[in-house]
Formats: C-alpha cells, structure tokens, sequence
C-alpha cells in the first residue's frame, strides 16, 4: 500500500479515543481537560492527561471557540518588535497569559497610525478577547479601540498612555521620574539644559519635559530647549540639522536609545561626556552598561508594566471587573554620564 495513503487516512485522536481507551464517558473527559474536574478527582484527573499525551491528543481550538464564543487569544500591538523594552513588557504579558491559559497574537505598527488601525481591525476579525496597545509616537485619536470595544474585545493601553481616555491603562510617573533625575543634574551643576524627545504628540514625551522645566523653575534657571527626533532610526540627521550650536551643559533624552545616539552625535562632534557635557536617557535598558561611557539613566520596571497590564485586561475578561489606570515610579540609576 502506497504510505502516503494510508497517513492521509489517519485522523487526529478524539476525546472519544481517550474515553474509549479509559472506560469513561466523552463528556467526563471533556470536562477534565478544560478545567471543570480538578483536584476532587485527582487520579481519574492524571488518567486522562496521560492517556491524552500517550495518544498526542491535542483540543481542537477551533471547534472549543465555536462552543464558547471564546478564542482565548489576546493581541498586543507594540510600536517596534525588535525594540528591547517591548521585548520586557511582553514577556511580562505572556507570563499573566499562559498562567490564564491563553496564547498571545504579537503585532508592530511600526509608529504608524494606518498600520494601527488595520492591525485592529485585523485582531476583531479573528475574534481576539482582549487587546493590549502601546500606541504610535503620532497616535492623537483612539476612536479605531472604541469600535473595537463596542465589538465586545476589552482594551487596555500601557506605556504610551492618554489622559482624556476611557481605557485602562498602565504606565509611569513620568513627571515625578523627570522632575527627580532634573533635581539631581542640576545639584551636579547643570543649568542648561536640552531636551530630545520622539514627538511632542505622545503624553510621556510631554511629561517629561514638563517634569525637567519644574526642576530648573523651582530653581529658576531657563525650561529646556527642545529637540524632537520623530524617528529614532532619523535621529543623527535630526541632530545634526537641528544642533549645529551646542550651549549647553546638559542633554536629556525621552529613552535610553535617543541618549545612545545623541553620545553617537557628540563623539562625532569631539565633545567629551560628561566632562564637557552631560547625557542622560530613561527606562534604563540593558545598553545603559555598555556605552562609552555608561549611561545614567531612570529604571523602569518594563516586566511589571507588562504583568500589570495583563492583569487589567484579565481582570475585565474573567472578573468583569473594572480595571483602573496605575502608574509606576522609576529609580534614578546614575552612572558614567552625568558628572
């Protein structure tokens, strides 16, 4: 018999296989597996589990959603894959999901609004439960999540976080992180300051600026001047158009990967750091120890964030709920950069 005949006769293992194979009903293994027979029964409970893993049983997901209207899927739609930080948040996220039981669909808009919108509408096309949004640096308007509330699908934002929305969402203390880490620069002797930033749309861009110009108010030196790089990948160009002066004794960036460009920039201009001027980032990424020289930098909990903001999505979808908005306080790591 020609082989490839007789595997393409093979069906997958049913729930009636283990029930046949055990002496059970179908209905009683159906329901240890999905959960609903725990620990009351515990040796019938390990039976079935073997006996599934023996026979490589595995649930049908298709056929469970059509039964319950439930995917068990969740989307995460973050501005940059590859990014490290967000590399933090989800893996943060994928813990409070597996312990949930569901899988995660992971999405980049690439900071741009269009792709957000169509990854939306995308997620409420294949019926995701829940979506967790980092939003783009140009996001102003979130009327795409509103329609895809209205279909049934919670919402939580992290990270890049609005004041004026109805959303959940989980972020830092943006204003209280910058004013502390200004406070400290200035006792350092700065009194100059500039400020990089990604956009001046996003709240957290904003919020740290804010924070930097209340330090230097309370001790009544200039707010900073302002540098927006709108694409960290553009950012050298940026810097070069928009610095061709440099007065100066102080640069601080929105994150830790703008700071690692402006030290690229300063090199380049034969600027010492700090001795000639000092550099700082946020969030405190992996890299801060490996610039020449080290980066002083605002700690960010990124895994908390993620875990938080399972949470608030699972507490919505499980719970019914409501799940409020919490926001996190950093911790000023100072190292090489800064005097």
């Amino acid at each position: 018999m020609d082989a490839r005949k007789k595997d393409s006769g093979r069906r997958p293992p049913t729930m009636k296989d283990i029930a046949d194979e055990l002496g059970i009903s179908a209905s009683t293994v159906s329901r240890i597996l999905s959960g609903k027979i725990g620990a009351r029964k515990g040796e019938l409970v390990t039976k079935v589990k073997d006996a599934a893993k023996r026979l490589n049983f595995q649930t049908n997901s298709v056929a469970r959603s059509l039964r319950t209207s439930k995917t068990q899927l969740i989307g995460i739609i973050v501005p940059n894959i590859g990014d490290d930080y967000f590399a933090r948040v989800l893996a943060g996220i994928e813990e409070v999901a597996n312990g949930h039981g569901y899988n995660l669909i992971i999405c980049q808009s690439n900071e741009s609004v269009e792709k957000e919108r169509q990854l939306i509408q995308t997620l409420s096309a294949i019926n995701v439960e829940g979506i967790l949004i980092s939003p783009s640096a140009q996001t102003t308007d979130m009327d795409y999540l509103e329609r895809a509330e209205a279909n049934g699908i919670e919402v939580v934002i992290f990270d890049r976080v609005f004041s004026h929305t109805k959303f959940a969402n989980i972020g830092y203390q943006d204003f209280h992180d910058a004013f502390e880490l200004g406070t400290y620069l200035i006792k350092t002797g700065c009194e100059r300051m500039l400020y990089v930033g990604i956009s001046e749309s996003l709240l957290n861009d904003g919020e740290r600026l804010r924070g930097y110009n209340r330090a230097l108010e309370k001790e009544d030196l200039t707010p900073c001047d302002t540098l927006f790089v709108q694409d960290i990948f553009k950012a050298q160009e940026r810097l070069k158009l928009g610095l061709a002066e440099l007065p100066y004794d102080c640069i601080v960036c929105y994150n830790d990967m703008v700071a690692v460009e402006v030290l690229n920039f300063l090199e380049a201009k034969g600027k010492r750091v700090p001795q000639d001027i000092s550099v700082c980032g946020f969030d405190n990424r992996a890299i801060c120890e490996y610039t020449t020289p080290k980066l002083t930098s605002v700690d960010h909990s990124m895994g908390k964030m993620g875990k938080l903001a399972a949470k608030a999505l699972f507490d919505r979808l499980i719970k019914d709920e409501e799940a409020g908005s919490v926001r996190l306080v950093g911790k000023l790591v100072v190292r090489e950069s800064t005097r």
